[in-house]
């Protein structure tokens, strides 16, 4: 029964006269509030007596496009009709985003949406977009960017005489995979020869085939690489084995042959990275480019095709581009009118244009005065009606839910808790989404509840404050450390919308201000999140395991309180409420004071899911809701039905499969496999702070329980050598990460206790000679080649399949799926650096390194013909001495260190 229930049920049970009294006092206290909470979870979650609340709902929204409509993806162009869920889009951030949902629309009225740039698309009317309206100041100082409107209701505004603005994507981070032989050219050097080089030859077969570039510029002359003989007053021509180089790339490219009216920017260049498409767009702007006095800059080309490569390059960077053509004329030495052919030019503008050009005499006279002090946009011409035709509508998982359609990449189109607790409960809140871009929805709201924009200031970081004296402050912090920005400014309700998107150790240090010096004023914190669908969310699910883990031991209750103590960033759970000091084995209650250095408190906190049935706004939409029915059975199980464990989706550069690591921890049982001894011991040493000493034990393929101890209880190296040796047996190797500087100490406290050759030294930046199983790609650096390794032992498809049990845990289960592959070369396999993944995850993977490197030495079964029985006196000694000399008559993972 929800706490909406027991309060109908007293009501129920009172008198007549008493409900009438009961309600004369309602109405006359709750007459001047502003929000009232939905009956259902958005009730319980408000009155919730929980210090942490995770609120979860349901997730939606769409825009319809035609079938055959382009939408670019991380890896080219993908057809609407083509995208299914799962797939990945570009969002108007530019990064990669989820399909969440794609949902078939009927026959309707469909538009032609017209820029003032050239670029069009075909959409229907309940397409939503963020848009502007030129020339609004008082929108502008409100802090609202953008507003969210239908194709319809925008193309009304644009009958009743406003200019619509719409924003332009950011530089988008395309990833496509091409062979490299087709790459061999430096994309600068590539852009050069597009502008002012000669390649029409390079198709031939005569040894004589000419590849000249024109210039007056030593600067571009000394940046072609090989060597070039002087051919002409201003020309150059490419000799040697350069020349051969060339050759074979511009063939491979396609551009073999091409006269200058043909030239265009080959595929393999126009889909890569950002950095790479700015290096051929400033070869181009180098040569065949332009910057006027004032810094505006055009590109000049008689091919159509490669004006249009150049502004469809222009606008995947963030900038804006638009063609207009030219043909001139001229007369001959007969007097003759003769007809040149005709030029295109791209009008270019970025918000600071000195980034098309290296070339230093066109960097020098570029300036922010094109467009540089302001948010660059994109102006709607026209909307008009293109007849009726079936869209398809797609929900990303992207904040904005804005992704980029089209040729011309266009961007197209549960936080009511938190302010109204803001706006009715608390005195000093602070309402934060991750990025301040993503905002206006939450700054719009507030407005629209508080009825006036008075006491509204946009100013960043925005904030409201209300008639009543209460402040709400508007809060972002995209990377992590940014969180760092609200140290020292106190609030009593800390909400996060989109929790799933932030890192663990955010939410963490955020949690740690929610605080207030008003006697009797409640602090809690709210986390407003649909469920997480890829593993950078997977912190939810440790921190409330109880409600989420379907395998936790004492599961509890939606709304049901549970008490934690949180120690060097682990939680404990506890009995209850109260003041807990740590006796050395375990935390009892203290009568000490709350503020005593030694004390821990116990907050509570719970979880309330949300349906999309507990929103009436939204049960109202049919359409809406028939979407999310059309949902696959486990992304509607998380997005409709707010069922967070359902739908989480590996990243596209994810190294190991979640699947396989949930298989091996489905294996795991209390004791080892096939009586296998302890085979190594995986160390990942800390010194203080707020990282964990983490001992990982292996048995073969069985992994004990981790031991994890934290730092703040390491005071040196003799206390982990200590640790480790407490939880060594049968003559394991002990392998003890080196890096950053903490492994040094114990280390040499092992080898004066026991032989050096069982303690092995793990250098994860090392370079290694090693392959892969299929000689194929070797690997980056030991880090690389560990975690590798580790991959193919879960590989469930191997002969026998995969035989590691790794034991349930809900931190290492987040950190081995956060392990990301760095690029996609060929060649090597390079992981994203360790520095990153924090910077993306919020902590260190220490728990995922500690269990990969104890695989990657010791014994395994595979060493034994016939398994661990035929093993020579597998626990015949607990503890190698130093200098001991090997006996052939007992096991020694020494002797099977591989």
């Amino acid at each position: 029964m929800s706490l909406f229930d027991e309060l109908i049920e007293r009501v129920n049970g009172l008198s007549e006269k008493e409900r009438a009294d009961l309600v004369d006092e309602v109405e006359q206290a709750t007459s001047g509030q502003k929000w009232f909470p939905n009956e259902g979870p958005q009730t319980d979650a408000y009155f919730s007596e929980a210090f942490i609340t995770l609120y979860g709902g349901a997730g939606g929204g769409g825009k319809g496009l035609l079938p055959d409509e382009k939408v670019i993806t991380p890896f080219g162009y993908r057809k609407m009709c083509d995208l299914k869920v799962g797939d990945r889009v570009l969002a108007s951030s530019g990064t990669m985003s989820q399909v969440i949902g794609v949902y078939p629309q009927p026959v309707q009225q469909t538009y032609k949406v017209t820029f003032h740039d050239g670029g069009e698309i075909i959409t229907d009317g309940p397409h939503k977009w963020n848009y502007s309206v030129s020339g609004k100041p008082t929108w502008r100082k409100s802090g609202l960017k953008w507003k969210v409107g239908t194709t319809a209701q925008m193309m009304q505004m644009i009958e009743d005489g406003r200019t619509l603005m719409i924003p332009l994507c950011e530089p988008l981070k395309l990833n496509k995979t091409y062979r490299f032989e087709q790459r061999k050219l430096d994309p600068y050097v590539l852009g050069l020869l597009l502008g002012d080089g000669y390649i029409a030859q390079c198709g031939k077969p005569d040894s004589n085939v000419k590849i000249s570039f024109t210039t007056v510029d030593d600067e571009l002359r000394t940046a072609l690489p090989g060597e070039w003989k002087t051919d002409g007053p201003c020309g150059y021509r490419v000799v040697g084995d350069y020349r051969k180089t060339l050759i074979e790339s511009l063939t491979a490219l396609g551009l073999n042959g091409c006269t200058s009216e043909f030239k265009f920017v080959p595929e393999p260049y126009k889909l890569n990275n950002v950095d790479d498409r700015f290096a051929i767009l400033q070869g181009l702007m180098d040569t065949d480019g332009t910057v006027t006095d004032d810094g505006k800059a055009y590109f000049t080309s008689v091919s159509k095709q490669l004006a249009e490569d150049v502004r469809w390059l222009v606008f995947s960077l963030g900038g804006r581009a638009t063609i207009t053509t030219k043909r001139g004329a001229y007369r001959d030495s007969n007097g003759e009118l003769v007809n040149c052919k005709t030029s295109y030019n791209v009008y270019i503008r970025m918000p600071d244009n000195s980034v098309l050009f290296r070339l230093s005499r066109k960097v020098k006279r570029c300036g922010l005065s094109n467009g540089g002090k302001g948010e660059l946009k994109r102006r709607i011409k026209s909307i008009e009606p293109h007849g009726e035709a079936a869209t398809i509508c797609i929900a990303i998982d992207h904040p904005s839910s804005l992704y980029v359609a089209g040729d011309d990449l266009i961007v197209t189109h549960n936080s009511d808790c938190g302010l109204g607790l803001a706006f009715t409960a608390h005195q000093r809140s602070l309402i934060m989404r991750r990025k301040y871009t993503d905002l206006s929805g939450l700054t719009e709201r507030a407005i629209e509840i508080n009825g006036t924009r008075k006491g509204f200031n946009g100013s960043a970081p925005p904030k409201l404050t209300t008639e009543d004296g209460r402040l709400i402050e508007f809060g972002a912090a995209q990377h992590v450390g940014d969180e760092a920005s609200w140290q020292g400014r106190p609030h009593d309700l800390l909400y996060l919308d989109e929790a799933a998107q932030w890192a663990e150790s955010q939410v963490r240090y955020l949690m740690g201000w929610v605080r207030s010096a008003t006697p009797g004023q409640r602090c809690r914190v709210v986390l407003g999140s649909n469920p997480p669908l890829s593993d950078e969310g997977a912190w939810m699910i440790s921190m409330f395991a109880p409600w989420l883990d379907d395998r936790h031991p004492n599961p509890a209750k939606p709304g049901e309180l549970r008490w934690y103590l949180t120690d060097g960033g682990e939680d404990v759970e506890v009995n209850g409420p109260g003041a807990y000091v740590f006796n050395g084995s375990d935390y009892v209650r203290s009568e000490l004071p709350e503020d005593h250095p030694d004390v821990l408190v116990a907050l509570s906190r719970t979880f309330i899911p949300a349906k999309l049935k507990d929103n009436p706004t939204l049960m109202r939409n049919a359409q809406y809701k028939a979407q999310q029915d059309a949902l696959p059975e486990h992304l509607r199980a998380a997005i409709r039905d707010g069922k967070f464990n359902a739908a989480r989706e590996d990243h596209e550069l994810q190294l190991i499969p979640s699947e396989w690591i949930q298989a091996a921890m489905d294996r795991w049982t209390a004791q080892p496999h096939n009586k296998a001894p302890q085979c190594a011991i995986g160390v990942d040493p800390v010194r203080g702070g707020k990282d964990n000493l983490i001992i990982a034990p292996r048995y073969d393929g069985w992994y004990a329980p981790l031991f994890k101890m934290p730092g703040k209880q390491v005071n040196d190296g003799l206390t982990i050598a200590s640790e480790i040796l407490k939880h060594r047996t049968d003559n394991s190797i002990i392998v003890i990460d080196m890096g950053g500087g903490y492994g040094g100490s114990p280390y040499d406290s092992l080898i004066t206790n026991i032989n050096e050759d069982y303690v092995i030294q793990h250098k994860g930046s090392e370079k290694t000679h090693e392959r892969t199983k299929t000689g194929r790609q070797g690997f980056y650096n030991r880090r690389a080649l560990v975690y590798y390794r580790f991959y193919e032992a879960l590989d469930p498809t191997q002969p026998g399949g995969s035989s590691i049990a790794l034991p349930p845990d809900p931190f290492l289960m987040a950190q081995l799926c956060s392990i990301r592959l760095k690029q996609d070369d060929v060649d090597i396999i390079q992981l994203e650096p360790k520095v990153d993944l924090v910077k993306r995850t919020g902590q260190s993977p220490d728990e995922a390194d500690a269990v990969v490197m104890a695989w990657s030495k010791g014994a395994k079964q595979d060493n034994f013909r016939g398994g661990w029985e035929n093993a020579p006196n597998p626990r015949s000694r607990q503890r190698a001495v130093k200098r001991t000399p090997r006996s052939a008559g007992r096991f020694d993972s020494k002797r099977y260190n591989r």
